[in-house]
């Protein structure tokens, strides 16, 4: 899907939230750097609802908790 969105970006069509999504190491990066908060706010219900409306991802949609290690750092 990230492939796709990256090619419909490169064509002019993409959204505002395609270009976010598909800046995956940029919020890998933010993510780690801020995971406890996060992945608390990821948690929390009325904030998962406003990711929703924001970004277009569904709310029931299970989400991977962010680490504050990189994999480079734990390896």
């Amino acid at each position: 899907m990230a492939t796709w969105k990256k090619q419909r970006t490169a064509d002019g069509g993409a959204t505002w939230r395609d270009k976010f999504l598909i800046q995956t190491d940029v919020i890998g990066k933010l993510g780690s750097l801020t995971a406890p908060l996060t992945n608390w706010a990821l948690r929390t219900p009325w904030l998962r609802s406003l990711v929703e409306h924001m970004v277009g991802v569904h709310k029931n949609r299970q989400v991977l908790p962010f680490q504050s290690q990189t994999f480079t750092q734990w390896w």
